[in-house]
């Protein structure tokens, strides 16, 4: 599978849809909808994201919808709102805000 980069000390601002997996390496603002999404240690996305997979190491300040799994790693803080399909947390994790499991379905992006 074919992946899109945002390297370290690269800004990005605008909204993104791709069927690729996504690396962030850099910050990010604005709205992304991916297959699958790696928000690297260091990286910043301001913004909502829309995705089946997400793995963050990083910071997220959005809402988060993962029809099916979302990891926190240690180094990571997701502030806003998540709806998963699963979540796993590490310890020194940081979540805040509201999060719902449930069902959801996958999403297709074009």
């Amino acid at each position: 599978m074919s992946v899109t980069f945002i390297n370290q000390n690269v800004h990005v601002d605008g909204d993104l849809t791709t069927k690729r997996q996504f690396k962030i390496k850099g910050k990010y603002k604005g709205c992304i909808k991916a297959d699958s999404i790696l928000i690297s240690e260091g990286a910043i996305v301001d913004g909502n994201i829309y995705t089946n997979f997400l793995t963050c190491f990083g910071k997220i300040i959005g809402n988060v919808t993962v029809s099916e799994e979302l990891e926190v790693k240690s180094s990571a803080e997701v502030i806003g709102t998540i709806k998963a399909g699963a979540i796993s947390v590490q310890k020194g994790g940081i979540i805040k805000g509201k999060c719902t499991i449930e069902n959801l379905n996958p999403t297709h992006f074009n």
